[in-house]
């Protein structure tokens, strides 16, 4: 019985031993490391894949445009980081516009979104059907996008027949200029 005992502490206490018992360790955190890897690429794929979908909904995908490009191709590309519009629906946490290109946007709103009235901080309860707003944000994988900042522009702004041509960056600025 002895013999056994001091067998198994001679082979336990051996280098050749101590050295398979780290290279095992190294390959289960080699295992651990790649499986975590696998694990966030399949959430971010899925995540990419989720945005897709919502994306061609959105933006127009058409079925029989070959091109793939939607509505790439015909020039009307809605923006991703911001929208100015006309407000068409106001919930609790969120707002529908439509955009200067006709598409319905949806617009979240969070704690952090900052609501202003020329220079006056306001609330949602403040905003009202029909007016026209700037939204900048950041979009999310349904395709709406997370409002940062809403400005509520003055009524006498569209009144005029006056044509709206915006443009974004992807630094999520946008600048609403206006031509007479």
């Amino acid at each position: 019985m002895t013999t056994i005992i001091s067998k198994v502490k001679e082979v336990l206490e051996s280098k050749k031993y101590i050295k398979v018992l780290r290279w095992l360790g190294i390959l289960f955190i080699l295992l651990v490391t790649f499986q975590v890897g696998v694990f966030v690429g399949f959430h971010k794929a899925a995540a990419s894949y989720k945005f897709g979908e919502g994306y061609y909904k959105t933006f127009g995908h058409n079925e029989h445009d070959r091109s793939g490009l939607g509505r790439m191709s015909t020039g009307r590309f809605s923006e991703a980081h911001g929208n100015i519009g006309k407000i068409l629906k106001i919930e609790p946490s969120s707002l529908v516009i439509e955009g200067k290109d006709g598409l319905e946007k949806v617009i979240r709103l969070d704690s952090e979104t900052e609501i202003r009235r020329f220079r006056d901080k306001v609330v949602l309860a403040d905003l009202n059907l029909g007016e026209f707003v700037v939204v900048i944000g950041e979009p999310n994988s349904n395709a709406e996008i997370i409002a940062k900042f809403i400005r509520i522009l003055p009524p006498d702004v569209f009144g005029s027949g006056s044509v709206m041509n915006v443009s974004t960056s992807s630094t999520s600025t946008m600048q609403a200029v206006i031509k007479n």
